[in-house]
């Protein structure tokens, strides 16, 4: 197994154990950014000379997090790990209708033509 697999089976593993208390991929790229450059600032290294932005670095250090980590496993379209399962919604369809066609022309065929009911007919 590569280190990236493991490192994000690791990643997936504690946040399905352990929930929304795992920071993000985002938040422990910028967390490991802060660190890097805070020791880079402290120890007065100077990557400038080499041509080599902070800026740089901290893009560095984000991609590479979230290449470790990787994308969630989704193990169906509509998955459920609460139960371990994929979810799969009914297929909607009609159940029937009241109206007809009409055998005459101008003939109402539902309770919604009716020439009685409230606010209908001409105006």
């Amino acid at each position: 197994m590569k280190i990236r697999e493991k490192i994000s089976a690791a990643y997936w593993g504690l946040v399905d154990r352990v929930g929304p208390l795992v920071p993000t991929p985002q938040v422990i790229g910028a967390a490991l950014t802060g660190v890097v450059l805070g020791l880079l600032n402290k120890y007065a290294i100077d990557l400038s000379v080499v041509s080599i932005s902070p800026a740089v670095v901290a893009g560095a250090i984000a991609l590479g997090v979230a290449y470790l980590i990787g994308p969630e496993k989704i193990k169906g379209e509509y998955f459920d790990p609460k139960y371990d399962a994929v979810i799969t919604p009914p297929k909607l369809q009609a159940v029937g209708s009241t109206d007809r066609k009409p055998e005459i022309v101008g003939e109402y065929v539902g309770p919604e033509d009716d020439p009685n009911a409230p606010g209908s007919g001409l105006v």
